[in-house]
C-alpha cells in the first residue's frame, strides 16, 4: 500500500510523503504514521554506503570503490545463474545532470552524444544472447582508473606484440566476467570491434567472435575491400552483394566481410567463425516509393551477417525499456 501511495506523490518530492495536509482531491500520504521522517533521512544517508568498505564511510571524496562491490556482486550472481555461450556486448548510460558541482558527487562523468541521454555514468555490458538477460556490467571510470584495469596495455598476441588497447581489454574482461564457455561466441558493435580483438579472444579464451569494423582498423584492409566491392559492381547497384577476404593472424583463421545493405552503404564485419553463404531469410530494406508510400525490398544476406544483426539490438532493447519506463526515480544527493 505504501508503494502505491508513494507512486502518486513522486512529482511533488519525497518530503510530501510526510505531509498531513490534504490538497482537496485526495488524502495526504502521511507516512509519519508508519515511519518518522528522520528515520527515512538517516536511511537515505546510509544507503549509498551499503556496499562501501568501512574505511571509506567517512571519506570526504567518494570514489567508485563505494559502488563497485555492488557491480561485482551483480556479475557474480548472474555468472552463477547463467551458463553463457553467446555474449553480445554494448554500452548503457545512466543519466546524471549535476546541479551543484562539476560531477554532482560522482567521481567522473561520461559524455556520449549518440545516446538519448548523453551525460552520466556509462556501463560497458554484456547480455546472454539466448535468454536476453544482462549478465555482466563494467563501470567506465576516469581515464587513469581505466588504464589500470586488467589486460589494458598487456603484451598482445599480434605479430608485432603491440600492447592490448582499451577496447580489446574491455572485451576480455567482459568474457571473463561472464565466464563465456570455451568455443562460445562474442559479438559487439564498432567500439569493440577490431582484428586484434578477434585474435586475442581466441588466443586467450578459445572464444569465437564477430564484430563490426569502423574506427579500429589495425590489420584491417578496409580500403582494399572497398575498392574490390566497387570494381565488382561498376553499375553502382551493389545492394545485397558482398566481398570476403580471408587471413590467418597469429594462428587464428578469420575473414573480413563487406556486405552492401544499400547501393551506397556497406557494413564491414570481421569474424573468426560462421559462413558467408546466403541465409534463407532475406534482409528487408525499407524506402519511400514514387507515390510517397513506405515499401520494402528483400535483399540476400550472408548467414554470419544475419546471425550478428539479429542479436545486436539486445542491449539496445534493455536501454529503450529503461528510458521509456513510466515510473520516475528520484535520487537525493548524499555525496
Amino acid at each position: 500500500m505504501l508503494v502505491i501511495v508513494a507512486s502518486l506523490e513522486v512529482e511533488h518530492g519525497i518530503e510530501n510523503l510526510w505531509s498531513t495536509t490534504s490538497n482537496g482531491f485526495k488524502q495526504p500520504a502521511d507516512f509519519g504514521q508508519y515511519l518518522p521522517g528522520t528515520y527515512f533521512r538517516a536511511f537515505v544517508l546510509g544507503f549509498p554506503q551499503i556496499w562501501s568498505p568501512e574505511h571509506l564511510w567517512y571519506s570526504e571524496h567518494v570514489p567508485w570503490e563505494c559502488f563497485l562491490p555492488l557491480v561485482q556482486e551483480f556479475n557474480q550472481k548472474r555468472r552463477n545463474l547463467l551458463h553463457t555461450v553467446y555474449l553480445l556486448l554494448d554500452e548503457s548510460m545512466s543519466a546524471w545532470r549535476p546541479k551543484t558541482s562539476q560531477y554532482g558527487g560522482l567521481p567522473n562523468l561520461t559524455y556520449e552524444p549518440r545516446k538519448p541521454k548523453p551525460l552520466g555514468t556509462m556501463f560497458k555490458n554484456g547480455v546472454e544472447a539466448i535468454t536476453g538477460i544482462m549478465v555482466t556490467q563494467d563501470v567506465v571510470q576516469g581515464s587513469d582508473e581505466q588504464r589500470e584495469k586488467k589486460y589494458t596495455y598487456d603484451v598482445s598476441s599480434m605479430p608485432q606484440k603491440e600492447p592490448i588497447m582499451a577496447h580489446v581489454a574491455e572485451c576480455l574482461r567482459q568474457c571473463e566476467s561472464a565466464a563465456v564457455a570455451q568455443g562460445g561466441w562474442v559479438g559487439g558493435d564498432a567500439w569493440f570491434g577490431s582484428v586484434p580483438c578477434v585474435v586475442e579472444l581466441f588466443k586467450q579464451f578459445g572464444i569465437f567472435s564477430t564484430f563490426i569494423i569502423k574506427q579500429n582498423v589495425q590489420y584491417c584492409p578496409l580500403q582494399v575491400i572497398q575498392r574490390i566491392m566497387k570494381a565488382r559492381n561498376k553499375s553502382g547497384r551493389q545492394a545485397g552483394r558482398h566481398v570476403v577476404m580471408k587471413a590467418t593472424i597469429s594462428g587464428v583463421d578469420l575473414f573480413l566481410l563487406a556486405y552492401a545493405w544499400s547501393n551506397t552503404r556497406a557494413a564491414y564485419i570481421v569474424s573468426s567463425c560462421g559462413t558467408t553463404v546466403q541465409h534463407e531469410t532475406p534482409y528487408r530494406t525499407h524506402f519511400v516509393d514514387e507515390s510517397g508510400n513506405v515499401t520494402f525490398r528483400e535483399l540476400p544476406r550472408p548467414s554470419i551477417a544475419h546471425f550478428y544483426f539479429e542479436l545486436c539490438p539486445l542491449i539496445d532493447n534493455h536501454n529503450k525499456d529503461r528510458y521509456s519506463f513510466c515510473v520516475y526515480y528520484y535520487f537525493i544527493p548524499v555525496f
